[in-house]
C-alpha cells in the first residue's frame, strides 16, 4: 500500500480479531473501537464492523475461515488485538490473509506491538499497520481517512507504517481519551451476541499509579487513571445480569482504588438478587487501600457473588522489590488484608511471580513458608513473562536474565528461566517446591497437619515442602502421581515451560485418582515417621504423635471434591477416626481430637513460647463436599479440566469448607 490510496464510494467493511484464551471471552476491544467509530456519522454511514471471536484452540485454517468466510465480501480492512498469548497465532493468519487479499488493510494492536514497528515490519509489507497506543482514536481516523476521496495514512495519528521508500513511519501519537465515556458502552448498543457474555471483560477505568517493571498497566497504558462514569458502568452491570452473565472480569488495575468501586460491588450483588446472575467476579485489587478492599471483597462474598480477593505481593524479598520498582507499594498492608480475609471468612490468594530478578531460591522457598504460616489460603505462582513494552525490557545484560519461548505454538511469550541469583538448576527446584505447596497446602493434601507440624515446632512449613519433593523425585517408576511429577520435570528440563502441569496435580489428587493420592500422602509420612511423631524425650510425645496421626486422617476426609458428579468414598484404612454415618454428598465421623482448638492452642504456644500438651478431646465431625462445586463435563479436553482445577486450589477458599464440628464434648481422652 502507498501512502496514497484512491477509494470509491462503495460500502466499506472492517473486521477486528479476537483470538482469545478461551472460549466465551467478550471481545471488549473491538466493542470499544467500533463503537467509538459510530460516533462518527461519516463512518456510521459507510462502514460495517464486524466482531471475530476465536480462541487460541483452533488453527490457522479455522481462524482464517471465521475472519473471511468463502462466498462473503471480502473485508477492506482487518484488525488483530495482539497478546502474548495468540500473537503467533495472529502472525500466521496475517501472512495467509496478506497472500490472498492483498487489496486489504491490516491493522495490528496491543502489547505486543505497540513501538515494535521496526522488529515486526518488512518492506514488504505496505498493508499492515502498527497501532502505538489506545486503539480507538486511530481505529476512527483510520476509517475515516479510508473513506475519504484520497486516502494518506500518514494522516492517521498513533501508527507506524512502512513508507513508500521501504523505511519505517510513525506519525504522532494521539492522546490518551480522558474521559471514557466518550466510548459508548458496546454492551448497552448490543454489539455482543450472547455467546460472547460468557465471560465478560469490563472496565470502569483505565491506567495504573504504579510503576512496576514487569507490568504493562503502569509503563504503557500510562500513570494516569482515567475513569468511566458511574451511571454507565452500573447499567453494564444491571445488562450483563440481565443477560445471564455468569462471570465478569473485572479489567481494572486496581479494583477498589476509589470509593465509587464499593458501589459497584454493591450493584453487582443487586444484580445477582435480581436476575441470579452474575454468579462470580474475578479483579486485580487496589494495591494500598486495605479498608476498601476488604469491602468489595465483604460486599461481593456476602452477597453470594463468588470471589476470591487477590493479594498481590509477588515476592517478599526486598532486593527483588526494589529491581521491580516496587518498593512504593506496602507489604504490610497485604499482610493485614490476608489476616483480615481470613478473620471475615473471605476467600482469598497470594500472587507469586517467580523468579524475580532480585529473588534467589531461599527467598523464594522462605517467602512462601512465611506466608503460609500467616495464614494464606492458597497461592497463584505466575512465571515471569518477558514482556514487551514494560520497565524490565532492555535490563537483560543488567539483570543476566535468560529467557526460553513458551511451549505453545499461539504464543510469543518468553518466561524468564534464570536471572543473575537464580541459576536454570534453582529455577527448576523453585517449581517443584510450589508444586509441593500447591498440592499439600492448597488442595489441602496435608493442609492442617502441616499447620500442626508447624505450630509445634515439629517441622516447618519449608521442611515439609522439601521433604515432599525429594519423596517424590525418588518414586521413579511408580505411576499415578509419581508419573505425572517425573513427566512435569522432565518436559521442564526439555521446554522450560509447562503451561497445564500444575493443573494435572489437582486433577489427579481432588477428582481422578484420589484414593491413588490418599496412597501417597500416607507413604510420604510413613517414610517420614521420625517427623511425624515428635521428641521422643518429650513427656508429652505420644499425645502430639497421636494428634499428628488424627490429623493426617482428618486431612484425608477433609480434601475437597471439585465436581459435583464424583462419587464421594471415604478412604481406606482409617485407624483413628471412626464412621458414624454417610450423607448425601459426605459423611459424619467421630474424631478424637477437637481440630480448631488443638490448632489454636498450638498457635498461641508457638507465638508465646509457653508449652503445650495437646487436650484430646472427642468430637463429631460432619464432612460435606457440596461446597460450590461445579459439574465434570465429559465433553471438555483434559487440558480444560487441567485449568479448572488449577483455578479451584487458587480459589480454595470458596470450596474448603468442607467440615464442620458438634463442639458438645461427646468425652475426654485423658
Amino acid at each position: 500500500m502507498n501512502n496514497s490510496v484512491l477509494t470509491d464510494k462503495r460500502p466499506m467493511t472492517a473486521r477486528l480479531v479476537h483470538i482469545n484464551a478461551m472460549r466465551g471471552i467478550t471481545p471488549l476491544v473491538g466493542g470499544y473501537l467500533k463503537s467509538y467509530a459510530f460516533e462518527s456519522d461519516v463512518v456510521a454511514d459507510r462502514w460495517s464492523i464486524d466482531l471475530v471471536s476465536t480462541t487460541i484452540e483452533q488453527t490457522v485454517d479455522e481462524i482464517i475461515e471465521a475472519i473471511a468466510p468463502p462466498g462473503e465480501p471480502l473485508p477492506d480492512v482487518i484488525g488483530f488485538s495482539t497478546y502474548v498469548w495468540n500473537f503467533q497465532l495472529v502472525l500466521g493468519a496475517m501472512e495467509r490473509l496478506r497472500a490472498r487479499l492483498p487489496d486489504t488493510l491490516f491493522l495490528l494492536g496491543g502489547v505486543e506491538v505497540m513501538n515494535r514497528a521496526d522488529t515486526l515490519l518488512t518492506p514488504d509489507m505496505t498493508n499492515v499497520l502498527v497501532c502505538n497506543g489506545e486503539g480507538e482514536i486511530t481505529f476512527r481516523e483510520l476509517l475515516l481517512e479510508l473513506g475519504s476521496d484520497e486516502a494518506d495514512v500518514a494522516r492517521v495519528g498513533g501508527i507506524s507504517y512502512v513508507s513508500p521508500d521501504g523505511t519505517i513511519a510513525e506519525t504522532e501519537p494521539n492522546d490518551r481519551i480522558k474521559s471514557l465515556d466518550d466510548i459508548p458502552s458496546p454492551y448497552l448498543k448490543g454489539y455482543f451476541a450472547q455467546r460472547d457474555l460468557g465471560i465478560a471483560l469490563m472496565e470502569t477505568n483505565r491506567g495504573c499509579p504504579y510503576h512496576c517493571s514487569y507490568c504493562f498497566w503502569g509503563g504503557a497504558v500510562g500513570q494516569k487513571i482515567h475513569r468511566l462514569g458511574r451511571n454507565r458502568v452500573e447499567a453494564e452491570i444491571e445488562y450483563l445480569g440481565r443477560n445471564k452473565c455468569r462471570s465478569v472480569l473485572l479489567c481494572d488495575a486496581n479494583f477498589g482504588i476509589f470509593p465509587a468501586d464499593v458501589g459497584y460491588a454493591e450493584k453487582f450483588v443487586e444484580s445477582r438478587r435480581a436476575n441470579g446472575f452474575p454468579i462470580r467476579v474475578r479483579y486485580s485489587s487496589a494495591k494500598n487501600n486495605l479498608e476498601r478492599s476488604l469491602s468489595v471483597a465483604s460486599i461481593l462474598a456476602e452477597g453470594d457473588v463468588l470471589t476470591c480477593q487477590p493479594i498481590s505481593l509477588q515476592t517478599l524479598s526486598p532486593e527483588a522489590l526494589k529491581k521491580a520498582n516496587r518498593e512504593n507499594i506496602d507489604q504490610e498492608t497485604y499482610m493485614a488484608l490476608q489476616r483480615r480475609t481470613n478473620e471475615m471468612g473471605i476467600a482469598s490468594f497470594v500472587e507469586i511471580i517467580w523468579p524475580l530478578p532480585g529473588e534467589s531460591l531461599d527467598s523464594f522457598k522462605e517467602g512462601l513458608a512465611r506466608l503460609a504460616q500467616g495464614g494464606a489460603q492458597a497461592f497463584a505462582i505466575y512465571p515471569l513473562l518477558w514482556l514487551n513494552n514494560v520497565g524490565f525490557q532492555g535490563r537483560e545484560k543488567e539483570l543476566q536474565v535468560e529467557t526460553w519461548a513458551e511451549d505453545d505454538a499461539a504464543s510469543s511469550g518468553r518466561n524468564v528461566v534464570s536471572t543473575k541469583e537464580v541459576p536454570f538448576e534453582d529455577y527448576l527446584d523453585g517449581l517443584m517446591y510450589g508444586a509441593a505447596l500447591q498440592l499439600l497446602h492448597d488442595a489441602r493434601g496435608l493442609a492442617n497437619t502441616i499447620t500442626l507440624l508447624d505450630a509445634t515446632g515439629i517441622a516447618s512449613v519449608r521442611a515439609v515442602c522439601e521433604l515432599f519433593v525429594d519423596f517424590m523425585d525418588r518414586q521413579e517408576g511408580q505411576g499415578g502421581l509419581a508419573r505425572l511429577w517425573e513427566e512435569g520435570r522432565e518436559r521442564f528440563r526439555v521446554t522450560r515451560s509447562n503451561i497445564t502441569w500444575p493443573g494435572s496435580l489437582v486433577y489427579h489428587a481432588l477428582h481422578e485418582d484420589r484414593a491413588g493420592f490418599d496412597d501417597t500422602v500416607r507413604r510420604f509420612v510413613q517414610e517420614n515417621r521420625e517427623l511425624f511423631t515428635f521428641l521422643t524425650d518429650s513427656p508429652d510425645s505420644a499425645a502430639v504423635g497421636r494428634a499428628v496421626d488424627v490429623m493426617v486422617e482428618f486431612d484425608l476426609l477433609a480434601r475437597p471434591y471439585v465436581y459435583t458428579n464424583s462419587e464421594v468414598v471415604v478412604p481406606e484404612r482409617l485407624a483413628q477416626l471412626t464412621l458414624q454415618e454417610m450423607t448425601a454428598r459426605g459423611c459424619i465421623f467421630d474424631v478424637p481430637i477437637n481440630v480448631e482448638e488443638i490448632l489454636d492452642a498450638a498457635r498461641l504456644a508457638k507465638s508465646t513460647g509457653a508449652s503445650w500438651r495437646p487436650t484430646l478431646t472427642h468430637t463429631r465431625y460432619e464432612f460435606d463436599h457440596s461446597v460450590n462445586q461445579s459439574f465434570h463435563l465429559a465433553a471438555k479436553s483434559r487440558e480444560d479440566h487441567y485449568d479448572e482445577c488449577r483455578l479451584y486450589a487458587t480459589e480454595i477458599g470458596n470450596f474448603a469448607g468442607t467440615w464442620r464440628a458438634d463442639h458438645s464434648p461427646m468425652n475426654e481422652v485423658r
